[in-house]
């Protein structure tokens, strides 16, 4: 399915192929999520997934790269997800949290797995001393029906980045971000994960989508850059893992990339999506004055 780049987010999903898996917890006191609760989850859905190599492969490893296109898909995986929290406390601390498990390519015909997966992290339990947590429900949908509803007119958004951020630019993690930025992390993503699972990498003219991103100015941005740590077990040593979190405002001629912005809500972006970073949501806010030229 050929899809154009301006085109509504729920067609720019409906061309990839997405599911959503939400679960929503209930732990019976504070559950210490940590600083990366989407990480430590992973972690346990590993666990979790031993006694299924298929599946545990089909989540961790990268797919097999296409003939003649090489490691194209190193940051594409099957599954990324993030953690929600309705009720926090101290630091990132949780009575009531939401999973949400972001799912593509041939794995999404192991959906049942995963959510018993999902059910036997739970009675395993998370944080320092294993507590169990309760699945208040569990909802499967499908990624582009989410989005059927998305606006197709805006000149202003304000958007707010729930996990790190972390976009790399000459090997370094950027620090501002600029719309074109995001744009070009939003192309990146989207066209790795339509050739690693679709093959059917879009053919658009990506330089000239970035070229006209550049009219559309930052208005606002609360931006701060978050360090953080995880341990790498191939590496085995600490890693840095810090990235952008805050909110940012954006106006401008904004109407041709709100199909991409939609479906980045549900994809994520950047480094590290797999591991819960890069997820943000978005506040489509009333059209300002319009904007008069001598």
């Amino acid at each position: 399915m050929r899809v154009a780049w301006d085109a509504p987010p729920a067609e720019l999903l409906e061309a990839l192929g997405v599911n959503l898996l939400r679960f929503e917890c209930v732990a019976p006191d504070l559950l210490q999520l940590g600083r990366e609760p989407a990480n430590q989850i992973r972690s346990a859905l590993g666990v979790a997934l031993r006694g299924k190599p298929d599946v545990f492969t089909q989540v961790f490893d990268p797919p097999p790269p296409r003939p003649g296109r090489g490691n194209t898909g190193q940051e594409a995986r099957a599954l990324s997800l993030r953690v929600l929290a309705r009720d926090a406390g101290e630091r990132t601390s949780a009575a009531r949290f939401a999973i949400e498990l972001v799912v593509l390519g041939p794995l999404r015909r192991r959906l049942d797995e995963l959510e018993q997966s999902i059910v036997r992290v739970a009675r395993q339990g998370l944080g320092q001393h294993r507590v169990p947590f309760a699945i208040a429900s569990m909802e499967r949908a499908d990624g582009a029906d989410l989005l059927r509803s998305a606006p197709r007119w805006s000149d202003s958004i304000q958007l707010y980045l729930r996990s790190r951020l972390r976009v790399i630019k000459e090997e370094q993690v950027q620090a501002e971000l600029p719309f074109e930025t995001l744009v070009r992390a939003l192309l990146r993503r989207y066209s790795s994960l339509m050739d690693s699972f679709t093959a059917n990498e879009p053919e658009w003219d990506y330089r000239g989508i970035v070229a006209q991103a550049r009219a559309v100015s930052t208005e606002g941005s609360g931006l701060h850059y978050a360090e953080s740590h995880r341990y790498s077990v191939r590496q085995g040593r600490e890693m840095p893992f810090g990235g952008l979190l805050g909110q940012v405002r954006y106006y401008g001629p904004l109407a041709p990339y709100l199909g991409l912005l939609g479906a980045g809500q549900v994809l994520q972006i950047g480094k590290g999506t797999a591991m819960g970073h890069g997820f943000y949501e978005l506040d489509w806010l009333a059209p300002g004055p319009p904007r008069t030229t001598s």
